[in-house]
């Protein structure tokens, strides 16, 4: 079946839209702003959260098991 114009943009827009949210989160951790996108922390701070979150059981459970990290 082959894709019209209309079909091929609305894939693009949506696309562009997920690229543009995923873009959005990584400034603002580059930012410091993460956890709060109003409040910015400073390095210690963000330190802290990035190594809690990166340690979190609830974190980890979630972890895909075929990346196998801890091997």
């Amino acid at each position: 079946m082959p894709l019209d114009g209309a079909s091929i943009l609305k894939g693009v827009k949506r696309r562009n839209a997920q690229g543009a949210g995923v873009w959005k989160r990584v400034r603002l951790k580059l930012e410091g702003r993460d956890p709060e996108p109003a409040r910015r922390l400073p390095v210690s701070d963000q330190v802290e959260y990035m190594i809690s979150e990166a340690t979190s059981a609830e974190n980890l459970c979630l972890m895909y098991e075929g990346w196998m990290a801890w091997v």
